[in-house]
């Protein structure tokens, strides 16, 4: 699933991009939370890019704990 989101996101296709990396971040993959995170926030979906770094810094990911750092929120 995540790469073939990366796949679509090297395509242009961000949309096609979104539905992948969600379906595996539903599924648990912290790693796609980040990125998706990332994604969201690079639309200008700042809300929806703090909800998918949360739920990858709450499972102790990094990248999305010093993502949500940069947005001013210390994760607990």
């Amino acid at each position: 699933m995540f790469n073939l989101g990366v796949l679509l996101h090297e395509e242009g296709d961000a949309e096609g991009c979104r539905a992948w990396w969600s379906r595996a971040a539903d599924a648990g993959n912290t790693d796609v939370m980040a990125y998706l995170g990332l994604l969201l926030h690079e639309e200008g979906d700042t809300e929806g890019a703090r909800a998918w770094w949360t739920s990858a810094a709450d499972d102790g990911h990094a990248d999305a704990q010093a993502a949500l750092f940069a947005l001013g929120i210390v994760p607990e």
